[in-house]
């Protein structure tokens, strides 16, 4: 279906026809379509207000375009009609706790209406961690693991929550007892390893690879992750040795590992020749950011085309459209349970808020939420006409949707590494709140907590970014994606901040 055939396709269903509507507004759904599935399903409610089904349909598709007040509504509806349904009952769960209500008991309704699946299960841990108790979580997700030692997404939440607790313990404990059990398992070693490599933690990583060599004999995996690490640390020629003795793959990881390798060594020829047998737009535009660094250092005009305009980079002081939002910066600092950073992310002393920030329904987050959309649309509206070659120029630019948004507190010394949200299409930084020290910065650190946009310090250490931004509470900062950003140090204080990424537009 083409976005501009599907409202009249949806339009031309006959409503009086559940079934029609339903597979029709089903398969709309699954395409992500939110607002033309809307429409259609109210206008069957008007025929037929007491079919879970489609109360079902109205709550996937306010789900499809994050308005989490229709979706929980919906879901109770259904859930009303059908209190016997699962699929329904876990439906309601679920967009309770993304509106930021307590959803703990209603994980609990679902899971006795059919055995668990493996996605509830972790709704519910998500749950106990919003409704303040993490270590519960994590002791159940344990036990659970215990009688299930193969279930890797298990694995990688228990790590996850634990990780940002220190009085939690281990972040690998389950690993550890998984591979004790079944020390075969190809992948319980690669998830083991890849915690490692999350944490940028490679020693460990380098460790747990022995111990995979050990079990389950040498194999090309293990060998590319070793270049990997030799790499990251900066042992370049052991690297390069052990880059050579493996058969590069089409894998997205190898890929990027080897160009990553080639940049660090300065090899840009060597980096842009690897890259030039993929197309630009492959593994859904991961690629774009090291052909930004290769293009830029080495004088590339296509760096212009694809990162040098002006209009890439915009920000937006709103301290007088924000003053209305009270209370934002409480409500913010109450929903950071953690006491350090999360183990994937490039947060450095700082915590994080868990799940989607910008589909909680409590008033300051909905006034945020309506700014923020309104700031997008004045953001794409403004940018250069559109290439369908470029990975920010799409023809489409509408319905803004958030393909994440969270918070982040960092207090003194607390930084991000530079890095990327390739998946994304705009990313951003909107300060609530800054330190004293950076409001009145130290002559010799003047940039103290800036954010800089441009340039990788891991991978090329000389290039300087192309724009440093200043903090400000209230300022908005967009740009692409996949722009490499990251930011200063600072002395002492907190910085908290609120940021997201708006999905791509999809052709419908």
């Amino acid at each position: 279906m083409a976005a501009i055939a599907l409202d009249p396709y949806l339009d031309s269903v006959d409503v009086n026809n559940v079934g029609a509507v339903l597979t029709a507004g089903l398969a709309a759904v699954r395409l992500g379509a939110g607002a033309p599935v809307d429409k259609l399903a109210r206008r069957a409610l008007r025929k037929a207000p007491n079919n879970p089904g489609l109360w079902q349909l109205l709550g996937l598709a306010a789900r499809n375009a994050q308005d989490s007040r229709t979706a929980v509504k919906a879901f109770c509806n259904a859930n009303k009609l059908a209190p016997k349904d699962p699929l329904i009952a876990q439906s309601y769960a679920q967009s309770v706790l993304e509106a930021g209500l307590p959803a703990l008991d209603l994980f609990d309704r679902a899971a006795s209406l059919a055995p668990p699946n493996g996605p509830l299960l972790l709704g519910r841990a998500a749950a106990q961690v919003a409704e303040g108790a993490a270590h519960i979580a994590a002791r159940d997700l344990a036990a659970m693991l215990q009688n299930n030692p193969m279930w890797l997404d298990g694995h990688r939440v228990y790590s996850k929550i634990v990780g940002q607790l220190e009085k939690l313990g281990d972040p690998a404990h389950t690993w550890r007892a998984a591979i004790t059990q079944h020390g075969r398992s190809e992948q319980l070693h690669h998830g083991f390893v890849s915690l490692a490599l999350e944490q940028k933690d490679y020693e460990a990583a380098q460790h747990r690879l022995s111990i995979a060599a050990t079990m389950l004999g040498e194999n090309a995996w293990i060998e590319r992750l070793r270049a990997h690490c030799a790499s990251e640390t900066g042992d370049l020629k052991r690297a390069e040795k052990l880059f050579n003795l493996t058969v590069p793959t089409h894998e997205q990881d190898d890929v990027i590992y080897r160009v990553r390798h080639f940049i660090r060594s300065g090899n840009l020829r060597r980096a842009s020749q690897f890259l030039a047998s993929f197309p630009l737009n492959h593994f859904d535009g991961a690629l774009w950011p090291y052909w930004a660094l290769i293009w830029r250092a080495s004088g590339d005009p296509r760096w212009d085309w694809l990162a040098g305009d002006d209009r890439f980079v915009q920000t937006y002081d709103l301290e007088k459209e924000a003053r209305s939002i009270g209370g934002l910066a409480e409500l913010l600092r109450k929903l950071h349970f953690a006491d350090r950073e999360p183990l994937d992310q490039s947060v450095r002393l700082g915590t994080q808020t868990d799940g989607p920030l910008l589909s909680r329904i409590e008033p300051e987050i909905l006034a945020l939420r309506s700014l923020l959309l309104k700031m997008v649309d004045i953001y794409s509206s403004q940018l250069p006409d559109p290439d369908p070659s470029h990975p920010l120029l799409s023809a489409r630019r509408g319905p803004v949707r958030f393909a994440g948004s969270w918070s982040v507190c960092l207090t003194g010394k607390g930084h991000h590494v530079d890095h990327v949200h390739s998946l994304g299409w705009i990313s951003s930084a909107f300060y609530v709140s800054i330190p004293e020290t950076m409001a009145n910065p130290a002559a010799s650190n003047p940039h103290a907590g800036w954010l800089n946009l441009g340039a990788s310090s891991e991978l090329l250490p000389n290039l300087e970014p192309v724009r440093l931004v200043e903090p400000k509470p209230w300022r908005l900062v967009l740009f692409p994606s996949t722009m490499w950003h990251g930011t200063r140090p600072f002395a002492k204080g907190e910085r908290l901040t609120v940021a997201f990424d708006v999905a791509r537009p999809v052709e419908l």
